[in-house]
């Protein structure tokens, strides 16, 4: 049970054990050993005081001491990153912490507030789902769990989950606090779209940046944002701003086709060489993300063929240029 990691199988064959043969010097190491694994670290510690009334020689009592010392001053200062919102240093003493109690509830439950802090939704949606296998009921899992669902664009499922936790703790205002931001980004949002469909240019920009101000943490939502407020800027042939919020979109959102797409059409408007060269490099990327056969494929196959000959007509004007002839 030990080698695969079962510690609270162990835990309770050793108390068992140590009933049985309350002489069993062996039966309090392993025992401080899973309980230290388990992160208890107050019982690790009887555990090794038992150890030692047993066997005052025992050069493992000293040695498995420093180890849930060091473990608890690890969790310690990993809490405290955590409060200070640092939670990238958080992470690593974790990842040191996990050496000596991979199975403590306190490590699991940090870990999760640390990858999400870090914007690892993915990890932190697995590791929560595992703590959930222990206890489906686990708060903490499943507020973090509907977080990393938030951050992914699930705002449904993340508020279901906020709602059930609502459920279980009628009290629980950081919920609340969660599904209203999500309610308020969805609804503002929307609004956002309505306006830019009236061609109310100037009250969907105006809505979008309300908006963008809400959760900035929130990169794949305001990814979004950020180009539909880029392609409301177009519409009033404010190109230069519409291209910051493109590039802004991209930064939040590496792979957004959408994005490539609108910024090379700004850039193509904005006209010259340099910014034709641009304009070509982003259709380019939108047109490998968007992936052959696709519609989106074959229109910016036609950009791409316009760019080029506005591109030859560029350097003609520029090459006419150096010559000096009008």
């Amino acid at each position: 049970n030990m080698m695969i990691g079962r510690y609270d199988h162990v835990e309770k064959d050793c108390v068992k054990a140590g009933e049985l043969n309350r002489g069993c010097a062996k039966c309090f190491l392993r025992l401080a050993k899973a309980r230290l694994a388990l992160g208890k670290f107050d019982q690790a510690e009887d555990s090794l005081t038992q150890l030692y009334l047993r066997d005052v020689r025992s050069t493992d009592v000293p040695n498995e001491r420093k180890k849930v010392s060091l473990s608890r001053d690890r969790l310690h200062r990993a809490k405290q990153y955590l409060d200070n919102k640092k939670y990238a240093h958080a992470l690593s003493v974790l990842h040191s912490a996990q050496e000596h109690c991979p199975a403590s509830p306190a490590l699991k439950e940090y870990k999760v507030e640390a990858l999400v802090g870090t914007k690892k939704y993915e990890e932190a949606y697995v590791l929560s789902t595992n703590m959930l296998r222990n206890n489906p009921r686990d708060p903490i899992a499943l507020f973090w769990r509907a977080k990393a669902q938030y951050y992914q664009g699930e705002f449904e499922k993340a508020i279901q989950v906020m709602k059930n936790l609502m459920r279980m703790d009628p009290d629980n205002k950081k919920c609340m606090i969660e599904v209203r931001k999500m309610r308020k980004l969805e609804t503002m949002k929307q609004e956002g779209n309505s306006f830019f469909k009236q061609r109310s240019w100037t009250e969907a920009i105006s809505t979008y940046t309300d908006c963008l101000n809400i959760d900035p943490d929130n990169l794949l939502f305001n990814a979004k944002l950020l180009c539909n407020r880029a392609a409301c800027l177009m519409k009033l042939k404010r190109y230069q701003e519409a291209v910051a919020d493109c590039t802004n979109a991209i930064e939040n959102q590496g792979d957004y086709t959408k994005a490539y797409m609108r910024r090379g059409q700004c850039y193509q408007e904005l006209g010259g060489l340099e910014a034709l060269e641009m304009a070509q490099r982003d259709y380019a990327k939108a047109q490998e993300l968007a992936g052959e056969g696709t519609a989106m494929h074959r229109d910016l196959e036609r950009s791409l063929r316009n760019i080029k000959l506005l591109m030859k007509k560029a350097k003609r004007k520029d090459y006419y240029k150096l010559l000096n002839v009008r």
